[in-house]
């Protein structure tokens, strides 16, 4: 008999999505791998350390929504929710208030790649992350990503990655300088930034096909400062 290989029976993100709704848990990859580096740059801080974190701090993290639960406030009927996002590192606990949820509840459901911003409260019961923007990681993305710089290897032949490079960035023009930089044997580097006028939307296949560029030994990626829209001064219970 003819073994099946569902692999090539479904994209990869499906077969993610059907192995966490049957198993519980990702067996085939994890649905970050494509945004391998951004995401960790993205995420302004250490997923298993929440407890570290100050109180009335600003943070940013991107993973996969789940546990949504929504709830109704008692004080005045509005809708808010409770959810969890996971990265590659752990996962976060968080609540989305009713002002919040009018706004982003929309972008808001299990097994969606999100990018999140709000403000750290602490007090005597611990620290809760308060989500004050949800957003779809793949469209907000490429306008959090300022700077990166591809470290090549100057042994290796650079011209498909170059090449590659220069048709991503006429393909898709957004904001994203770069850095093109070789790793020399005493493991000095040597950069040189690009053309200003050759700013780069990130897109993730075309990130994804770079990054597996066998020249490529790897990326500095920079982003924009945390900045929220809103600043959550109180934290009031629901």
């Amino acid at each position: 008999s003819q073994e099946l290989d569902m692999s090539k029976q479904f994209p990869q993100h499906e077969m993610l999505t059907y192995e966490k709704e049957l198993l519980g848990f990702y067996v085939s990859g994890h649905p970050l791998d494509d945004y391998k580096g951004l995401a960790e740059a993205i995420t302004n801080f250490d997923v298993e350390k929440v407890d570290d974190l100050g109180d009335r701090v600003e943070f940013q993290i991107c993973g996969v929504a789940s546990g949504v639960t929504k709830k109704l406030s008692r004080r005045d009927n509005r809708m808010w929710a409770l959810f969890n996002v996971g990265t590659k590192q752990g996962s976060a606990a968080l609540n989305c208030y009713a002002d919040a949820f009018e706004e982003y509840g929309k972008n808001l459901a299990n097994e969606k790649l999100v990018i999140v911003k709000g403000n750290v409260f602490r007090n005597e019961e611990g620290v809760r992350l308060s989500a004050t923007e949800v957003y779809p990681l793949e469209s907000y993305l490429p306008d959090q990503i300022k700077h990166i710089t591809w470290i090549l290897d100057y042994k290796a032949d650079t011209e498909p990655f170059l090449y590659q490079f220069r048709e991503a960035l006429d393909q898709s023009r957004g904001s994203t300088t770069s850095d093109i930089a070789f790793k020399m044997e005493d493991n000095t580097i040597t950069a040189a930034p690009t053309a200003s006028s050759l700013k780069w939307r990130v897109n993730i296949d075309e990130w994804k096909a770079l990054r597996n560029q066998p020249s490529v030994m790897g990326c500095l990626v920079q982003t924009v400062p945390v900045q929220l829209k809103k600043s959550q001064r109180r934290w009031s219970r629901k």
